[in-house]
């Protein structure tokens, strides 16, 4: 499992840092495309973390993993939670 997949901060940290020290590092070379990449992989670790810090967990994962969802996981989930979190697809009748 990758750094960013992690429910522990130490993890979330670590991958932020990684990755922003590779973006350091690209930032002189001027290849775009890979920078671009880089910025949307901080962007995607900085919600990641924040699902972390807030919850100790990440909620989206409770229905496969049979966790029980507390109240303010929920109201975050109904509110759109982690915009990059996999959404489910409605079930067609």
């Amino acid at each position: 499992m990758s750094l960013m997949h992690s429910e522990y901060n130490e993890d979330q940290d670590k991958y932020q840092e990684v990755m922003e020290s590779f973006r350091d590092e690209l930032v002189g070379r001027g290849d775009q495309p890979a920078l671009d990449y880089v910025d949307m992989a901080i962007k995607g670790a900085r919600a990641h973390s924040f699902d972390i810090r807030e919850f100790e967990r990440f909620p989206h994962r409770h229905e496969c993993l049979g966790r029980v969802t507390a109240k303010e996981e929920q109201v975050f989930m109904d509110a759109g939670g982690n915009k990059l979190a996999p959404k489910k697809e409605p079930v067609k009748q």
